[in-house]
């Protein structure tokens, strides 16, 4: 039994579901947003734009009565979208 299967991380995602996107800003950020790998969500480079049609996770906080914010750095455009609050550094996204 590995580290991540031990009875005390019952119920948390095993280490072979853990995100792990592209080693570039955005790509990483869509695998958190859409829990779908970056040629999946199609995020695969910073430049490209992000497809917000699909599902996301601050909208499925924010359809469940959460407030979702997004502070600091991200290149992704139209941020708003999926967020009641955000404040992206300039030139970040």
């Amino acid at each position: 039994m590995n580290f991540y299967a031990a009875d005390s991380f019952e119920g948390y995602a095993p280490a072979s579901s853990a995100p792990g996107g592209l080693p570039i800003c955005a790509p990483s950020g869509a695998v958190l947003l859409t829990d779908k790998h970056s040629f999946v969500n199609g995020k695969i480079v910073n430049v490209l734009a992000f497809n917000w049609q699909q599902d996301n996770f601050p909208e499925l906080l924010q359809a469940n009565g959460y407030q979702t914010d997004m502070i600091g750095k991200i290149h992704m455009d139209e941020i708003s979208q999926g967020f009641d609050f955000f404040l992206v550094l300039p030139e970040q996204g």
